[in-house]
């Protein structure tokens, strides 16, 4: 018997056809995923940068904001991955484009009055709320169909 223990680090002996072993629609969704996880990081960078543009000096509130806007694009941005399938990519990109319009809206409201700047702290933790939720979906779907297709 030639079984590796499970603890042990895997063989560098890679299949020759290794490619080959993937499916077309895996790759695919690995490249789109790709695609999803950088324009989510643009997405948190372009509003830390928009925040920065609003404030008038650096201070540990105001990183500790900046933290806070970033945190659901980067919670989306680790989703992007180590997630393959289709379904969870779509619920990614849904959670992608829910934030984004939450957040260019909470950004919108934060001139109109006294307290718009109180969206700049919920509106995020609302956001990583959302994201939090859709994530455990996603994972959960994602793993699913992998063990769904693993069986045929």
């Amino acid at each position: 018997m030639n079984q590796q223990s499970p603890y042990l680090p895997p063989s560098e002996v890679e299949p020759q056809n290794a490619a080959a072993d993937v499916p077309a629609g895996s790759r695919a969704a690995k490249r789109a995923g790709k695609i999803l996880g950088r324009s989510s990081l643009l997405c948190a960078v372009a509003f830390v940068c928009w925040a920065f543009w609003m404030t008038r000096g650096v201070s540990g509130f105001a990183i500790t904001i900046f933290g806070l806007i970033a945190a659901p694009y980067l919670i989306l941005w680790l989703g992007c991955r180590t997630l393959t399938t289709w379904i969870a990519l779509f619920l990614i990109a849904l959670t992608l484009v829910g934030c984004v319009w939450l957040g260019i809206d909470a950004f919108d409201a934060v001139s109109d009055d006294a307290q718009g700047g109180l969206n700049l702290i919920f509106t995020p933790l609302f956001q990583i709320g959302g994201t939090f939720a859709v994530m455990c979906l996603a994972v959960t779907v994602d793993w699913v169909v992998r063990k769904l297709s693993a069986q045929r």
